[in-house]
């Protein structure tokens, strides 16, 4: 195949691509016109998990890295808008800007100390699962036995986030459809933010420390650095899947942090597709809808038959559902 036709299929791959990316954010902004509240307010739930599983999907697709700890970051982020709320007293300041402010920069600044420790002592593999799984165990259970500031089992109520400029509105997103949009706007930028990085020559090197990280640190690349980088992005857009999600439900506890949440995430981005980002989120959307179809009918084997698709999918779509329509298709790898 000559340069020029690669060129072409190249273009006519990003060109079917955004047709694609375009027309489902059409329909998601849509959607609210047919969907009933309660459908809504789990839309919106499904939305944030979705933007967890983004995170996830850009260090474990896109460099390699599999990460036991995504929830802990989202819980993290979920706490600080509860903190946010019941300790924010100064008049005209709103608590959940002071809230969404915080979340990227302490859980982004929490991942880049883990990672600064992890990738420049060389952890990879199965030693780095462990510790990020540790990290979201040792979370969970503090917050369960420091019960005067995470509230314990009871965990912390909190009201809905307001949208507002002092002296001029504060309106409160009771409304569900108004919060689906809310959430729809963090997953797309969310999406933006990760697609611009995996496009650019930082996504470049991102890819060849992932196939070959000894030959790319003999090129006289930081991979550590590197590695270091892409996981402060991921837990700050986790931390920022977490605060929304804590005001959505108007209710943090414990296992938001915990081990059973990371795991989940892991199953999510491995059924849509690892390898692409919209594999990460639309496995997160998929898996749980489909949890809540399957607990409503039925609620006492939900979970095992949630397990069988989850082996069939794997086995049957090793690239994951996306991963598989994209291949089927040929629309490249730009989703």
């Amino acid at each position: 195949m000559s340069y020029i036709d690669r060129t072409k299929g190249a273009v006519q791959h990003a060109s079917m691509s955004k047709k694609v990316i375009l027309g489902a954010t059409a329909v998601a902004f849509l959607l609210p016109l047919v969907l009933q509240p309660y459908l809504a307010f789990l839309t919106a739930q499904y939305y944030l998990f979705a933007l967890l599983g983004l995170s996830l999907g850009l260090l474990w697709g896109y460099v390699g890295i599999l990460s036991f700890g995504q929830a802990a970051f989202f819980g993290l982020g979920a706490y600080i808008m509860a903190w946010s709320f019941k300790y924010t007293f100064v008049p005209g300041i709103n608590p959940a800007y002071v809230a969404l402010l915080l979340a990227p920069l302490v859980t982004g600044g929490a991942a880049g100390l883990l990672g600064w420790f992890l990738f420049y002592s060389d952890v990879k593999d199965v030693y780095f699962v462990i510790i990020t799984l540790a990290l979201s165990v040792i979370l969970e259970q503090l917050a369960v036995s420091v019960s005067s500031i995470f509230g314990g089992f009871n965990g912390i109520y909190l009201p809905r986030m307001a949208v507002s400029i002092p002296g001029v509105f504060n309106y409160q997103l009771s409304n569900d459809r108004l919060f689906y949009y809310v959430a729809l706007l963090a997953l797309v930028g969310g999406y933006m933010v990760c697609r611009r990085i995996v496009d650019s020559d930082f996504g470049e090197t991102l890819l060849a420390i992932k196939e070959n990280e000894t030959r790319t640190k003999s090129l006289g690349y930081n991979t550590a650095r590197y590695k270091t980088q892409v996981f402060v992005v991921a837990g700050a857009l986790a931390g920022v899947a977490g605060a929304l999600y804590a005001t959505l439900a108007q209710f943090v506890s414990p296992p938001l942090t915990g081990f059973v949440l990371s795991t989940e995430v892991v199953i999510w981005v491995a059924v849509g597709g690892r390898s692409l980002l919209l594999g990460a989120v639309v496995g997160s959307l998929l898996v749980n809808a489909a949890s809540t179809v399957l607990s409503s009918l039925v609620a006492s084997r939900y979970i095992l038959i949630l397990g069988l698709i989850f082996i069939a999918v794997v086995v049957v779509f090793r690239k994951g559902i996306v991963g598989y329509v994209a291949d089927r298709y040929d629309w490249g790898d730009k989703l």
